[in-house]
């Protein structure tokens, strides 16, 4: 069974689908899968990753925490696995007109091109108040994703470096035969995964190129992705819900975010602005690892110079992030909490926090 027909199934037993795969055997899902899992909130929350203690002598990397730490903060390069999560979105769209958070509204045509901007990446809202956004995330102008659902059923747009659309195209040759369609005004080709699960793909236009996944019966899978819109950057961050971190928006919340973490000497939260939207937990992820990798960073010096009282210090600080707001309201939604806190146990046992870098330090 290939990559995407185990997608399908998944898909088909359960629409919260980050939840189904979280209680499989994630050891022989290969770390695709893995980072596939990490990087949405779930309904289901992964236990500790079970590694044994390192001994201080000999620092190594704990495997298990870093691909849990990692995951959230960086984008899902899928050259040939075609997992689609299916995960909730809100997003206030009526008629013509889509209404955007703060009051304002525009009107928005088939066939609109978004402007040049934010690396020429595609800006897409769905015209019908029944869809929502619930999960956004980009991390370079190649690669990002935005999700919609109406009750069980999902609609995953992705937009993909231009360089990997001819691996993209041949491998769901091995999906089904492709079948020519016509969407936001380009021909495309839509592929079947199976009678309710359908992708079209797009060809590049200019750095990206666009896929776009779904469910329900082939008409209303038609019927849903023609009432995709294209927006100007500036109509695609309004048309965001508060969910949803952007960047004009990203160091108030930062400020909020943090405001029960304790920081360390002289780090500035003026730092953590992003250049692309992010949801909440994304960007929780990375503001909340941040910090934490400052004070690891301080805790590492401190262990190799033999020093109990810098290491008790990050200790003081790290014991308190059970309690830290941000990681609570994630710790509903995923396994990213349980990755800061079980630094915070290696940090009160004095042991090596291995090469937490590649894990929390972006």
């Amino acid at each position: 069974m290939n990559d995407d027909e185990l997608d399908s199934l998944v898909r088909q037993a359960q629409p919260h689908a980050d939840a189904v795969v979280a209680a499989l055997d994630l050891g022989r899902g290969g770390q695709e899968l893995l980072e596939e899992i990490m990087s949405t909130p779930n309904t289901s929350q992964l236990g500790p990753a079970g590694s044994g203690p390192v001994p201080p002598s000999e620092p190594q990397l704990d495997v298990g925490l870093v691909e849990r730490a990692s995951a959230p903060l960086r984008r899902r390069r899928r050259t040939l696995i075609g997992v689609a999560a299916v995960a909730a979105f809100a997003a206030a769209v009526a008629g013509p007109t889509i209404a955007f958070r703060g009051g304002n509204k525009v009107t928005v045509t088939p066939g609109h091109s978004a402007p040049a901007a934010a690396g020429d990446s595609p800006r897409l809202l769905l015209d019908d108040p029944a869809w929502k956004i619930t999960h956004v995330d980009q991390d370079s102008p190649a690669e990002g994703e935005i999700r919609f659902t109406n009750g069980k059923r999902a609609l995953d747009v992705n937009w993909r470096s231009a360089a990997d659309y001819q691996e993209f195209y041949d491998d769901r040759l091995d999906v089904s035969k492709p079948v020519p369609v016509t969407l936001l005004g380009r021909n495309g080709v839509q592929f079947t995964y199976s009678p309710n699960d359908f992708a079209v793909i797009l060809p590049p236009q200019g750095k990206n190129f666009l896929e776009i996944r779904g469910g329900g019966n082939k008409a209303a899978f038609a019927a849903v992705t023609a009432k995709l819109k294209a927006v100007s950057l500036q109509e695609w961050y309004a048309g965001m819900p508060a969910s949803v971190v952007t960047p004009d928006r990203s160091a108030a919340v930062a400020k909020e975010m943090l405001a029960d973490v304790p920081l360390p000497a002289g780090f500035d939260p003026s730092t953590l602005s992003i250049d692309y939207a992010q949801d909440s937990y994304q960007y929780g992820a990375y503001a909340v690892g941040t910090v934490t990798c400052a004070w690891l960073k301080d805790y590492a010096s401190a262990r190799a110079a033999h020093d109990e009282a810098g290491m008790a210090t990050v200790d003081k600080a790290l014991k308190t992030s059970r309690n830290w707001k941000t990681l609570k309201t994630m710790a509903k939604q995923g396994g990213y909490s349980e990755v800061i806190w079980e630094y915070a146990d290696k940090v009160a046992q004095r042991k090596s926090v291995g090469n937490y870098e590649e894990g929390l330090c972006g």
